[in-house]
């Protein structure tokens, strides 16, 4: 019998919303991308919808992730910009110390987490994460439905972390 830790889910992570990010990288301004690694599944997406809040570019991501992976693996969250036709830069990141249990546990409001580069705070991440059960084809809609509230924290102390170049994915893309 399996224990509830190694368990399979089925998350959808939405209304992903990056901050601190830099006004341009390379040629290109506002065209970021956001990757989710958990238990050895890679999900990406893109956005060109930012905005200038008090200096800093927010960005945000309209497409829902939807991937399963082991309750107990850690869950790592990195944003990219293009930096020219097809070179992107990794500009910042999240500690993987959150497992997805950890993060369900916050279903029914935002998900805060802090966004480092260089080791250092430099922006927040913020999302709804939530069950999605794909034999009945629905998600946990209460988590979405509820009235907003303000975001979870969950503590991320800073780490050494070197940002370096590397395609969001493996066709470039």
């Amino acid at each position: 019998m399996a224990s509830s830790a190694t368990r399979e889910i089925c998350v959808q992570i939405s209304d992903i919303k990056a901050s601190g990010l830099p006004a341009k990288v390379g040629f290109f301004t506002g065209l970021f991308y956001i990757r989710v690694k958990s238990g050895g599944v890679v999900k990406r997406t893109s956005t060109a919808k930012y905005a200038k809040d008090s200096g800093d570019f927010v960005a945000t991501w309209q497409e829902n992730l939807v991937f399963s992976a082991p309750e107990s693996s850690k869950v790592q969250i990195e944003v990219f910009a293009r930096r020219f036709f097809f070179s992107y830069k990794l500009i910042k990141k999240t500690e993987s110390k959150e497992s997805l249990a950890d993060l369900l546990v916050h279903a029914d409001t935002p998900v805060e987490l802090e966004l480092l580069e260089e080791g250092h705070a430099a922006g927040r991440l913020v999302f709804r994460i939530c069950k999605n059960d794909p034999d009945i084809g629905n998600t946990n809609l209460e988590s979405f439905t509820s009235p907003p509230t303000s975001p979870i924290s969950l503590p991320s102390p800073a780490s050494h972390i070197s940002p370096h170049d590397a395609p969001p994915s493996a066709s470039g893309e």
